[in-house]
């Protein structure tokens, strides 16, 4: 006996009989027969049938027109299955549908029906993308509703009329189809069913229908006699008692009118239409009214209020030593590889007993912490994800603290230019930013925030500081002092800093040119450093060996002038010189266009069997990388928006891994690189120069081992980290 037993029932005309029939017959994991009625059709159908020559097909001769209930009631009685799927000549079938439905039908005895989803196909068998994303959501809106499936039913006329399984025993039980019906009889089964046992609508896509067009106004003639033989049969069942629910308490015919026509009328479309009506019109009179009223009010208030000061509800005492200072340093992204040196310095600053904690607004390259891990990753603590109840209590708290510094801390946030995206949606944000971070410092009893760039982070520091009435500083580097789209409120974040850090000489007559002469004596130079233990370089001469190694390490951004590297690299090719130049460094969204740039580049200088781009990689490895290289190269320059490498940390630490190296003499650069001393310095974007010098390190080996040399007496001169992190500790230590 087969498990179950596929109806098709014949629509004259079809056309898609064949496809149809087929797409049964290649059911899988389920045994079945099918049974067809031949009712006399005057069409090719039975033909196509019986072409087939299938043994499972068994074909029932009716030669009385006594409706579809009959039929339907004549296969119930004719089939040997315990389950019986309801189809049409016209469904094509997915190839496990009936697998499918007959596992959802026998997870539980409480299930009489099962029915699923079906999407519409052309005449040649496709659907759009559009369309099908259109009929997808249609139907997850009715899975939604599916939680109140009587109410569907009975008031939205839902109809079970599609493919669907029906066990046996249930129809045994309700009755079969209603002869007497001479339409609907589907749906009055359906209520028979729903009073008794549960029907499952499994959320699934089992077949596609190939539609024939039909015209709208005969489609909706259609819906509006089919309401009226509804309402006949809620009537009739009403009457008999033959469903429970069908009682005055939960059924009122005027609602089953009304739903009807609502939809029949398509008046949610209607509503919608006009919903989008509304939202064209009110994006129109936000869009050329409000928004310029609005920014026009803005930048008006900006323009004419720059000058309220931070200062306004603040006392300031004379300078102190406090002994147990509790210093919090706040960064926007932790860790991030190109900010090694911050890690660097803070490593430093506890392992000589500084009371450091980090605050970081989210968390970025964990693999790039290895060489802190033990010092760092416990220290870190995360404003991202703080749960809401925690940022509205310390709202609260800041506010009865001090109302006057928290309302003006906030119009300071508003009134000040501090970024040429300045919004106040985005000064809102700021300003939370400021107040969780001044949070976070008073759980931590933090008694200075310190911000490592003088970019946006410095200013939510400054503001957090007046919250929570402690000093505030920061150091100013590079890209943040430099970069056009940073230099907006800077002069403002170094006159309320307690002190100003910066690592050459160059920048000091850079920040005093914003500073007024009662500001300068801020600023304190303090060069980077490096734990020098960690950068033990191997004897120069294991490596002379051809093809000479060539090292550069930096991000492929535009300021480390990468380009006019490869340039150079096509230069020696050409010359005949054997070589291999390994590019250590990732590359970053906002300086996508630069990364393209450099593989044309490459790929235009036929450059793959002599310079390769590695990626981002961790501290051990570009740590090897530099005790391998025979020299290292990085030529950068000053980028169109500003952008400048100040004191490039790769090159710091290949100088410190008695690396020969080769720079530009610009920015603080020189600060690093004694030129024919302890490195080659040449003019920016100039790759011919830049080639000259790598051919005069490939040539000359007793050069090469000389400025490795001196390199290293330099670094240990300059950025012993261990030397330098006293004027540091020295600094924290006084507050006001």
């Amino acid at each position: 006996m087969p498990e179950v037993t596929i109806y098709i029932h014949s629509n004259s005309g079809e056309t898609h009989t064949k496809e149809a029939v087929e797409s049964f017959l290649k059911q899988k994991g389920v045994d079945f027969d099918i049974l067809i009625i031949d009712d006399g059709s005057h069409d090719n159908y039975l033909e196509i049938i019986k072409s087939f020559n299938d043994s499972r097909i068994k074909i029932i001769r009716n030669e009385k027109e006594m409706g579809r209930a009959y039929l339907n009631n004549l296969v119930i009685k004719r089939s040997s299955s315990p389950f019986i799927v309801f189809a049409e000549s016209r469904y094509i079938l997915l190839y496990d549908a009936i697998k499918r439905l007959l596992e959802m039908i026998t997870s539980s005895d409480r299930i009489g029906l099962v029915h699923c989803f079906n999407f519409i196909v052309d005449e040649n068998g496709k659907i759009s993308r559009e369309h099908f994303h259109k009929i997808f959501n249609k139907n997850q809106s009715k899975l939604r509703a599916y939680s109140k499936y009587k109410n569907e039913i009975l008031y939205k006329g839902m109809e079970i009329n599609g493919l669907r399984i029906y066990r046996k025993e249930v129809l045994k039980e309700v009755g079969f189809f209603d002869e007497t019906i001479r339409y609907d009889e589907d749906y009055d089964l359906t209520l028979r069913i729903m009073d008794k046992f549960e029907i499952v609508l499994l959320p699934e896509f089992l077949y596609c229908v190939k539609k024939k067009k039909t015209f709208i106004i005969f489609d909706q003639l259609k819906k509006i006699i089919n309401l009226r033989k509804k309402l006949f049969i809620n009537k009739r069942l009403l009457i008999n008692n033959s469903s429970s629910f069908l009682n005055p308490i939960e059924y009122n015919p005027k609602r089953v009118v009304l739903y009807g026509l609502y939809n029949i009328l398509h008046l949610s479309e209607v509503s919608s239409i006009l919903d989008k009506v509304f939202i064209k019109i009110s994006s129109f009179i936000n869009r050329k009214a409000l928004v310029p009223l609005s920014n026009g009010a803005y930048k008006f208030i900006i323009k004419h209020c720059s000058w309220w000061p931070i200062e306004l509800f603040d006392v300031k005492g004379r300078d102190t030593i406090i002994s147990d200072k509790r210093i919090a340093y706040y960064i926007w992204q932790f860790p991030v590889l190109s900010q090694t040196f911050v890690q660097r310095e803070i490593a430093t600053l506890i392992r000589n007993g500084s009371s450091i904690e980090i605050f970081s607004e989210k968390f970025s390259e964990s693999d790039f912490l290895s060489e802190f891990r033990e010092t760092l990753e416990d220290r870190v603590k995360y404003l991202e994800g703080l749960d809401r109840k925690t940022i509205s209590s310390y709202k609260r708290y800041f506010f009865f603290k001090n109302p006057l510094v928290y309302i003006n801390s906030f119009l300071f946030t508003v009134f000040h230019n501090y970024h040429s995206f300045k919004t106040f949606k985005n000064d809102y944000k700021k300003f939370s930013k400021a107040i969780l971070l001044a949070g976070f410092a008073k759980d931590n009893n933090v008694n200075h925030i310190h911000s490592p760039w003088a970019d946006n982070c410095a200013f939510v520091s400054s503001i957090a500081s007046k919250l929570l009435g402690v000093s505030y500083s920061l150091h100013a580097r590079a890209h943040d002092i430099h970069r056009m789209t940073y230099l907006k409120g800077l002069p403002e974040r170094f006159t309320d800093a307690r002190f100003i850090i910066t690592n050459t000489r160059y920048n000091v007559r850079h920040i005093n040119s914003l500073l007024n002469n009662h500001s300068e004596q801020k600023i304190k130079l303090i060069y980077n450093g490096l734990n020098l233990e960690k950068f033990e370089p191997r004897n120069g001469k294991e490596k002379l060996k051809n093809p000479i190694k060539i090292l550069s390490v930096a991000r492929l951004i535009d300021q480390k002038g990468l380009s006019h590297l490869l340039k150079a690299c096509k230069i020696l090719k050409d010359k005949g010189y054997q070589f291999k130049c390994n590019i250590i460094g990732g590359t970053e969204d906002i300086f996508i266009n630069n990364y393209l740039l450099l593989k044309k580049l490459h790929r235009d200088f036929e450059l793959d069997d002599c310079v390769f781009f590695i990626g981002s990689k961790p501290f051990n490895f570009v740590l090897e990388a530099y005790k391998n290289a025979d020299f290292f190269v990085l030529p950068c320059v000053i980028a169109d928006d500003g952008s400048r490498d100040i004191t490039p940390n790769s090159l710091i630490e290949s100088m410190a891994m008695m690396l020969p190296v080769i720079s530009t003499n610009i920015t603080g650069i020189p600060e690093i690189v004694e030129n024919g001393v302890s490195g080659i310095l040449i003019p920016p974007n100039d790759e011919v120069k830049l080639s000259e010098a790598m051919i005069e390190l490939i040539e000359n080996q007793n050069l090469r081992e000389i400025l490795g040399i001196n390199a290293r007496k330099r670094i240990e001169e300059r950025f012993d980290i261990n030397k330098n992190v006293g004027q540091l500790i020295e600094l924290f230590n006084r507050t006001n």
